[in-house]
């Protein structure tokens, strides 16, 4: 090993000798973690505060969780309870457009076509 390497591997030593140094110092400044205001207030980590022997950690009781989170998606929720799992027609334009887009031969374009058409009435998008 040459000296250069053996000086390069002795500064390195003492920088992380002087960084742990550095880190043990502000550890030191700020004390202990756990005594910290909200400290341990992080659920998705498991929270474990309890009061009267009970914890108080209940995140039902979120009014956030209460009911479905996104309001826009709750018509798909109720769609989905009332049995009706029927094809509404939505993708069926988008489907007819692409081949359009992206089939070149006339007579296969038209085959496809004809198997992605949609009873009239049957969908949204007809």
């Amino acid at each position: 090993m040459n000296a250069h390497v053996k000086i390069q591997q002795i500064r390195r030593a003492k920088l992380e000798a002087y960084v742990e140094q550095l880190i043990a110092l502000l550890d030191a400044l700020d004390g202990d973690p756990e005594l910290e205001d909200g400290g341990d207030d992080e659920p998705s980590f498991g929270c474990s505060r309890y009061f009267n022997g009970k914890s108080e950690c209940e995140l039902e009781e979120d009014p956030a969780e209460l009911g479905i989170a996104d309001q826009d998606a709750l018509h798909l929720e109720i769609q989905n309870l009332d049995g009706s799992l029927h094809f509404d027609g939505d993708g069926q334009h988008i489907a007819r457009k692409l081949l359009r887009e992206n089939v070149k031969d006339k007579s296969k374009l038209a085959r496809a076509l004809d198997r992605t058409g949609v009873v009239p009435g049957y969908g949204r998008f007809v």
